[in-house]
């Protein structure tokens, strides 16, 4: 499988010195489609923390599998998300937190090609949106919460 891993991520990884993780990923990747029943599609720009990668479901649903570089871990961005169930951020629809993988509803399209968007809000309007779906929600928002893949409208 060839992944294209975004600059960005490929560069935070080299800097905490994990390269090895970047020759580990393709496999982690697959495995994960495997099991999860996935279609790998093509890595989205934008992220630094974690390899974002559209897939789509067995039934056609399509949605977004993340895995956090070394480091960063996931766990309590899946426990907001596990309790949030789609109020204001993605659903989670699947977790593995020892391979630091979540599972995603797909929401719409990436926050970075929103925020890259002159016509679309600004960064900081995105965020007030995310924090006040959090807070519709009564979910404890926690900075995980904060930048979710994508904003639901």
């Amino acid at each position: 499988m060839s992944l294209d891993i975004p600059d960005q991520v490929r560069k935070t990884v080299i800097a905490d010195g994990n390269e090895s993780w970047l020759d580990e990923l393709p496999g982690v990747v697959d495995s994960l489609a495997q099991e999860w029943s996935l279609m790998i599609g093509s890595s989205f720009a934008g992220g630094h923390a974690a390899l974002v990668v559209e897939v789509t479901l067995v039934d056609g649903t399509p949605a977004v599998l993340k895995i956090g570089v070394p480091g960063r871990d996931v766990g309590q961005e899946a426990m907001v998300l596990r309790l949030a169930n789609g109020g204001g951020c993605a659903k989670l629809l699947g977790e593995d937190v020892s391979r630091q993988a979540l599972l995603l509803e797909r929401l719409g399209a990436p926050m970075y090609d929103i925020v890259a968007d002159p016509v679309s809000p600004t960064p900081r309007t995105l965020g007030v949106s995310l924090l006040l779906g959090c807070f519709r929600s009564r979910v404890p928002c926690v900075p995980w919460c904060l930048f979710p893949v994508y904003v639901r409208a």
